[in-house]
């Protein structure tokens, strides 16, 4: 879709593993014809996608009749479906939408599909619980970057919705109601792993959700503005780009979609997919549970001898790596919730090791973005509030408490604990170096020196992109290292 809306799997790839896999479940995605189904998938009378046959009826009908038409026979209607109207949905009336519930939306549930904004949060939820669930294998520090980004509205949320909204009331793009719910109805079905490779699945319902109207070379911010086929490149936070054909093998890039269909994006470049012992460059050439070093090496698998490096298992599919301080291990399932934990005995996906009451640690299962909490098991950058749900942490101007006491409280997550409420630290107090933006605890920014110290002008040297002034709508050119205005072309 685009990097708004990209699948969930790419997306929890790009950070974490470099390419997550994703089950399709039989039956949970919903279709009109095939052409909504993957490739090795059809769409059944039922209106709902299978592999093969799928339907477990004997036939290739997908019917349940067992006798390889297509229809239930005798049913005295044109439907093929035994209710009695010309639908072919089954449901009693002549809609053909397969839901009598007069919602339009195919579910049968009666409610309404969902606004862009409902959406946009139900697909941050996802991606958030995909980069969690990875915690023990990719490494806490990495998580909590990476979640804190997705899991937090002020992170990846507030301005990919900004931009998104802004282009669907200019009629850059359109939503599709209708397959937003398909989608987000299959991606909650989906069992996403810590695999790794470049052979991520997407959604067909999801491709569809936002459709673009810019034609080829018109001006664009996101590539959810481009027609089929076309992308928006040459687009930074200072400058649109236009919309253009995917670039070759070798050329620049930021994300997959940059790329022509069939290469990945790797290390900056357009790379062709490797095989297994051929030559790579980037992990994400590799096919799942191979890693590049050279060539497309296979990832140790249960037994075998491994290294986590910062805490990023090496291993294949769902393993972690469990050895002495981490430095050489083996590959395993990990701990199970319950089990004692420590840095040399992680636990298994899906699962955080915390400190006990009697200072020991064991492992506790995740909560999802969205769902009840029990403490300490909310992902990055929310916490457990007294209702019992993952809430995202304060921000600027909004209340928290400012010692917790080993227990979950809303601690700020932008600027420091001030009366009661949330603030910004002012020019010449001290900092917890490494708060950048949209996290940041100061006015204008932490120094090296841990000192919060005014937003740069233009003309002055800078070395990160939240030192200079935005508000004179400066940027940082890293490569020259100093505050500019953007030169757009």
């Amino acid at each position: 879709m685009s990097r708004t809306l990209g699948c969930v799997g790419s997306l929890v790839a790009s950070l974490l593993c470099g390419g997550c896999e994703a089950e399709i479940p039989e039956g949970k995605l919903l279709c009109d014809s095939d052409a909504d189904c993957p490739s090795e998938f059809a769409c059944r009378s039922d209106s709902r996608c299978y592999s093969g046959d799928g339907a477990g009826d004997g036939d290739s009908g997908g019917d349940g009749d067992g006798d390889g038409d297509g229809d239930s026979g005798g049913d005295g209607d044109t439907g093929g479906d035994g209710d009695g109207d010309t639908g072919g949905d089954g449901d009693g009336d002549p809609g053909g939408d397969g839901d009598g519930d007069g919602d339009g939306d195919g579910d049968g549930d009666g409610d309404a599909p969902p606004t862009l904004a409902e959406t946009m949060v139900g697909l941050t939820n996802l991606f958030c619980d995909g980069v969690t669930y990875c915690e023990s294998k990719a490494g806490a520090a990495v998580t909590q970057v990476a979640g804190r980004a997705l899991c937090h509205p002020a992170g990846t949320f507030d301005p990919s919705f900004a931009e998104l909204t802004s282009a669907v009331d200019a009629g850059r793009v359109i939503f599709d109601p209708l397959q937003a719910r398909r989608c987000l109805d299959a991606l909650a079905d989906f069992d996403f792993g810590c695999a790794g490779g470049a052979d991520g699945q997407g959604v067909p319902a999801c491709d569809t959700v936002l459709t673009g109207t810019v034609v080829r070379g018109g001006g664009c911010d996101i590539n959810d503005e481009c027609v089929d086929g076309s992308v928006c490149l040459g687009d930074t936070d200072q400058c649109s780009g236009s919309c253009d054909p995917p670039v070759t093998e070798g050329d620049d890039c930021i994300e997959e979609e940059d790329c022509q269909l069939g290469l990945v994006c790797g290390d900056g470049l357009c790379l062709a997919r490797a095989a297994a012992g051929a030559v790579c460059s980037a992990h994400r050439q590799c096919p799942t549970d191979y890693f590049c070093d050279v060539t497309c090496k296979p990832k140790p698998v249960q037994g075998e001898a491994c290294t986590a490096p910062l805490g990023v298992s090496t291993c294949a599919t769902d393993l972690v790596c469990s050895g002495i301080d981490m430095v050489l291990g083996a590959c395993d399932r990990g701990g199970m919730p319950s089990a004692t934990c420590s840095s040399a005995a992680p636990c298994g996906v899906g699962l955080r090791c915390v400190m006990g009451g009697s200072g020991g640690s064991t492992c506790i299962a995740l909560a999802r973005a969205d769902g009840p909490c029990q403490g300490l098991d909310c992902p990055p950058g929310r916490f457990c509030s007294q209702a019992g749900t993952c809430d995202p942490r304060p921000v600027d101007g909004e209340a928290c408490e400012s010692f917790c006491g080993g227990e979950p409280c809303p601690m700020c997550i932008q600027g420091i604990c001030m009366n009661g409420a949330c603030g910004m630290l002012a020019d010449g107090l001290n900092c917890l170096r490494g708060s950048v933006s949209p996290f940041a605890a100061c006015e204008g920014y932490c120094d090296d020196a841990g000192m919060c110290v005014a937003k740069e002008v233009q003309g002055d040297p800078c070395a990160a992109v939240d030192q200079c002034d935005e508000a004179q709508g400066l940027y940082c050119d890293l490569a020259m290292g100093f505050c500019r205005l953007p030169v757009c072309q």
